[in-house]
């Protein structure tokens, strides 16, 4: 997947997971910087080393989480700006391996823990039409969080009911 199928597949996936905590401003937070950062996996083709290899696997999404987590912790000496750190950084890197377990290239996401190469081959990972429909479905998911938790969606399907 290229940076908009990432962002729109974390974009989706955080703000369905976000749902359960209603309004909430640290929930916007962390669903857009999870998407902001869900491309950092792909700077190892900046940086000319393996692609999938260093930077696609649980180990670097671990590192990446700490590392915001104590950013976070730190700037706002606050335990749960230390955690929504961790949640970003994690949870962004974790749905970019998701996202790439879908295209064809086999690659182990599970490592260091498992050595097992993955690829599911449903598309490549330059289709636009994927990355493009990803960025739709996920804009689309996040608005639906932000007229949900706002009370907006209730209002306006009271506001067409007959009763």
């Amino acid at each position: 997947m290229n940076h908009k199928g990432h962002a729109g597949l974390t974009l989706l996936v955080f703000s369905l997971l976000m749902l359960p905590f209603g309004p909430n401003e640290n929930a916007i937070i962390v669903i857009v910087l999870a998407a902001g950062l869900s491309s950092l996996p792909d700077i190892d083709i900046r940086w000319e080393i393996r692609h999938r290899g260093y930077t696609h696997n649980v180990l670097a999404g671990l590192v990446v989480g700490i590392a915001f987590g104590l950013l976070f912790f730190y700037s706002a000496s606050n335990v749960l700006w230390g955690v929504m750190g961790f949640v970003v950084g994690f949870g962004g890197i974790i749905c970019h391996l998701l996202g790439d377990t879908f295209t064809y290239m086999k690659f182990k996401p599970l490592w260091p823990f498992s050595d097992r190469k993955i690829g599911l081959g449903w598309f490549e990972s330059g289709s636009k039409q994927v990355n493009n429909g990803m960025m739709m479905a996920g804009s689309l998911g996040f608005v639906f969080y932000l007229l949900v938790t706002t009370g907006t969606l209730e209002k306006l399907i009271f506001s067409f009911s007959i009763f």
